[in-house]
């Protein structure tokens, strides 16, 4: 059964999602403006337009949805790069380096933790 899942969901990544986020990016920006780009997805690539990217909020020069990069930094929060890119390929069919995982991670702006009490030992 999972070789046949992962067969239609490649299937499906590949052949009737890309008309569709085409659909979806053009009716949620309205519009088609600006040079394009390729964004991958959980979805798979997208191609987004500069001003679609703005009406969208994605970051400048970013090639992942905030949605893909949130999930590649929850699994590599718990896990180490390579586990977490193996994992990220299992869980959405998106192939990730461990190296790309890395510097996503270390381009994140991390918020300072104060303790109000020592962490207990065991």
């Amino acid at each position: 059964m999972e070789g046949i899942e992962k067969q239609l969901r490649n299937l499906v990544q590949e052949h009737i999602t890309p008309q569709r986020r085409i659909f979806l990016i053009k009716t949620q920006t309205g519009t088609t403006a600006g040079k394009s780009r390729t964004i991958t997805s959980v979805l798979g690539e997208i191609l987004v337009t500069s001003g679609q990217a703005k009406r969208l909020q994605l970051k400048k020069g970013s090639r992942w949805s905030p949605f893909l990069e949130k999930c590649c930094l929850l699994v590599s929060a718990n896990e180490s790069d390579q586990r977490a890119s193996e994992d990220i390929e299992t869980l959405t069919g998106i192939k990730i380096s461990h190296s790309t995982l890395h510097r996503m991670v270390g381009r994140q702006e991390w918020e300072e933790v104060t303790l109000k009490e020592p962490t207990p030992r065991n």
